[in-house]
């Protein structure tokens, strides 16, 4: 409640209000007595269609605002009066930014006649809240909560590149990587099961080969193959029957399971797996690095990181990896979990000899969960199975799932999302490592079918597994780790950015086309002849190397470290209904099936997820915040909750509207779908996820639709919409605001397959809407101050109207079309 200075309740006693809101007080009954908790509005059709809730609180507003008490009594927001206030509320009402529940309190103060300063009080009070949750048409953030920082995740394929994915993976550890941490040694390689066995190990192989304070048999200098061998020696000595053996590859064909083929220098599988030649990512369960140039830490360490990537890609539902450095006698000891990298510090092999071997023992002797792999699944043979409290009295579920989750993130610093379809199709199953800071997804899902929102999928099951914090008790981390490269921190970077308002050559693009010849949006004028060397470079690659030698970050935003590491909670969430990944709508189950009712799935799924999103948001309240193709699931045409071919999941990310920052330390998205003004710093509106929606259906066209057809004539080699998650902020920002000009935007449809030419019409209303020209000749990229329903309205009519032009082929498609089973 609003402090009242003296002062102001003279002011509110020398000033009654008497009988002034009489007239309204009926009204305002018959309002307060249809309303349900939960919704923005009472129900009209209970009101009655003579009775407008807004108007009714348009007039309570305009009454108070001409007193005598609104003239003279001060806000507590700002240097106006009351009045002043109250008149901007009103423009408010008036527009369609409107919540009965922000004005319920004085509405019913009102109804029972409560004495003059309660109800300033909550005058006040109403004040204070509406100027948080309603933003101005765009909000500069302060990010001093929730800064936006991606992964590596966004590059897949033939783009996973050693210097790509390394240049991606430094901004992703940059600012979390620990050294030197105090208590690591005695956390993971003391007073274990097989510590005795690991000390007598030490004390075997010392006798043999420890003599004048040096290891006499280890090779000086340590060349890689000289080292295994080494390795080999003691495994073969002491570590017959060891749980954990250790391994090599010889080429990068002798390792499988991960999108880009890589060569191992050490590693340890589960002794037992069949096949020692050939190895599979899945298994992997130590990493180390045998070195012989010169030492140099960054480089070093972001090999070991896009090795890890790969580890936790194939088997996302671990929690941790151990890994480790060997350069020539200096040995250094690693645990990548989903906070970041941390490690033991230097030592020297020679001058701390017991440290040496426990630590090569006890790679090999660790059990599961020492070497931090999911045991909270249950595995018989093939066969994965988890155990879920469905509620809070403890009930459980036993579930089985399918072998391969349908979702999953490629990157190590992230949530690690994780989704698996049960085994009976009847739900999914889904992990991930959420902030501390901000609720549990399962919080989010039941105030949505709380308030009956539509369109979102329903929780059956909800299990807190452990934290980053569990994981990492019994240690004590130091400051994050300098690296000395990369002179410009992020934050200083973003700040640059926040403060560029011109786009230069990308802003400036003419509307209509002038000539035969197109110009590339974003093209540097003026450039400078590359060197051979240089041009032989993909552009991507050059793109890389540039940030790298300006100092701005390639793909991370962080904000100033305070010196504590990032805690993450796992949990493990069961929705209903299974569904497939939006993007599986290009793959081909049924040879018969057509591009036509291909695309129908899409637009239909997409369409629905908006009006899922449309629901969270007017009905719940609730903003989701991380649209993406991921977050985005087909569940068909025969519903339970009605005729939804499309759902929209995933609400670690979603914010309850007008509840403030969480705290966390900062939020990640896939960049590739991340709104324009998002990556200049403003704050997250509605309008930002239904840009999102926008770049997910030009990404699945632009991309994925060639997965669908069978023939790949015309498929770019290198797509512009690599500009979208490649380079700093700026850059990806510029990029996307010169694509959405109408001649930048047909090159973006010019990367269409041909069979997907009927989207486009499509894809260009939806730019339309979205970014519509002002008349100075810029695109509008902000939230207007008009109600959201008139936005949402004409993005779905938009939907609607290009699935009408794409012509049933089959009674079934016409159903799917129509969102109604029967309807022809």
């Amino acid at each position: 409640m609003a402090n009242l200075s003296q002062k102001d309740r003279n002011i509110i006693a020398e000033n009654p209000l008497d009988t002034s809101p009489d007239h309204l007080r009926e009204l305002l009954r018959k309002i307060e007595q249809s309303y349900k908790p939960g919704f923005l509005s009472p129900d009209s059709t209970a009101t009655g269609p003579d009775l407008n809730p807004p108007k009714v609180i348009s007039r309570l507003l305009y009454t108070l605002q001409g007193h005598e008490v609104a003239l003279n009594l001060r806000s507590k927001i700002g240097s106006d009066n009351v009045a002043s206030e109250l008149s901007e509320l009103f423009k408010c009402v008036q527009r369609g930014h409107y919540n009965y529940e922000h004005y319920r309190a004085l509405s019913r103060l009102i109804i029972k006649r409560a004495p003059d300063v309660d109800i300033w009080n909550a005058v006040l009070d109403l004040i204070i809240t509406v100027s948080r949750t309603t933003p101005p048409t765009s909000i500069r953030s302060s990010f001093d909560g929730t800064p936006v920082t991606i992964s590596s995740s966004s590059f897949q394929g033939s783009e996973q590149t050693r210097q790509i994915i390394e240049s991606a993976m430094f901004y992703e550890i940059k600012r979390c990587t620990y050294r030197n941490v105090d208590g690591f040694f005695e956390k993971y390689f003391e007073g274990r099961r097989w510590s005795h066995k690991s000390k007598e190990i030490y004390n075997a192989v010392k006798k043999e080969q420890y003599r004048d304070e040096r290891w006499t048999d280890f090779p000086d200098p340590s060349d890689g193959d000289a080292v295994w061998k080494w390795l080999s020696r003691v495994q073969d000595n002491h570590l017959s029957d060891s749980p954990g053996v250790f391994y090599t590859t010889a080429s990068t064909s002798d390792l499988t399971g991960a999108e880009a083929r890589r060569q191992l220098d050490v590693f340890t599988k589960r002794r037992g797996i069949e096949n020692t030649e050939k190895h599979n990512w899945k298994d992997v369960r130590i990493i180390g690095e045998l070195k012989q140039s010169k030492w140099e830490l960054k480089k070093i360490l972001l090999q070991l990181a896009r090795y890890m990537r790969d580890a936790f890609t194939a088997h996302p539902p671990r929690r941790f990896i151990h890994g480790f450095f060997l350069h020539n006698t200096t040995m250094e000891l690693w645990v990548f979990d989903r906070s970041g990298p941390y490690s033991s510090g230097e030592f020297n092999i020679h001058e701390e000899p017991d440290k040496f071997i426990q630590a090569i023992t006890g790679y090999a002797l660790m059990d599961d969960e020492e070497l931090g792999l999911d045991t909270f699944t249950e595995m018989h043979s093939e066969d994965r199975f988890i155990t879920i409290s469905t509620d809070a009295r403890g009930k459980e579920k036993r579930m089985q799932l399918d072998e391969a989750p349908f979702v999953k993130q490629r990157a190590v610093v992230c949530r690690g999302t994780t989704c698996f379809r049960n085994i009976d199709q009847s739900g999914v199953v889904k992990f991930s490592w959420t902030s501390d800071k901000r609720p549990p997804e399962a919080d989010h899902l039941r105030l949505a079918q709380e308030k009956g929102v539509e369109g979102i999928a329903k929780l059956t099951g909800y299990q807190r597994i452990t934290s980053i914090s569990e994981l990492r008790s019994g240690l004590t981390f130091p400051s994050p780790h300098q690296f000395r490269s990369g002179t410009a921190s992020a934050s200083t970077s973003f700040s640059q950015t926040q403060q560029s308002q011109s786009f230069g050559p990308v802003q400036n693009l003419s509307i209509s086309r002038t000539s035969s010849k197109r110009k590339r949006p974003g093209d540097e004028q003026g450039s400078q002849k590359k060197s051979r060397s240089n041009s032989q470079k993909s552009k991507l690659n050059q793109q890389f190397e540039a940030t790298q030698q300006s100092g701005e970050p390639a793909v991370s935003l962080f904000e100033p470290d305070d010196g504590n590491y990032s805690n993450r909670v796992l949990g493990c969430l069961a929705i209903a209904p299974a569904g497939k990944a939006l993007s599986e709508f290009a793959q081909i189950p049924d040879p018969e099936k057509s591009v036509a009712s291909a695309i129908k799935e899409l637009l239909i799924a997409l369409r629905d997820a908006i009006n899922a999103h449309r629901s969270l948001y007017l009905k719940g309240n609730i903003l989701h915040r991380d649209v993406s193709e991921n977050n985005i699931i087909i569940t068909g045409t025969e519903k339970e909750d009605g005729n939804v071919a499309g759902m929209l999941i995933d609400l670690d990310l979603a914010k309850v509207a007008g509840s403030g920052r969480s705290g966390a330390r900062h939020q990640t998205g896939t960049m590739e779908f991340m709104a324009i003004e998002v990556l200049q710093g403003i704050d997250h509106t509605y309008r930002h996820d239904l840009e999102s929606f926008f770049y997910v259906l030009v990404w699945l066209c632009a991309r994925r639709g060639w997965d669908f057809c069978r023939n790949s004539k015309g498929r770019p080699k290198e797509s512009r919409l690599r500009r979208w998650y490649t380079g700093s902020f700026k850059d990806i920002a510029e990029a996307k605001l010169g694509y959405m000009h109408v001649d930048g935007f047909e090159y973006i449809l010019d990367e269409f397959p041909s069979a997907f030419d009927c989207v486009k019409p499509l894809c260009m209303d939806l730019r339309g809407i979205l970014f519509p020209l002002q008349k100075d000749g810029t695109l509008f990229k902000g939230t207007r101050e008009d109600p959201p329903e008139k936005l949402y309205n004409s993005v779905t009519e938009a939907f609607e109207s290009a699935l009408a032009d794409i012509a049933p082929s089959s009674s079934e498609d016409r159903e799917s079309l129509s969102g109604k089973k029967g309807v022809q």
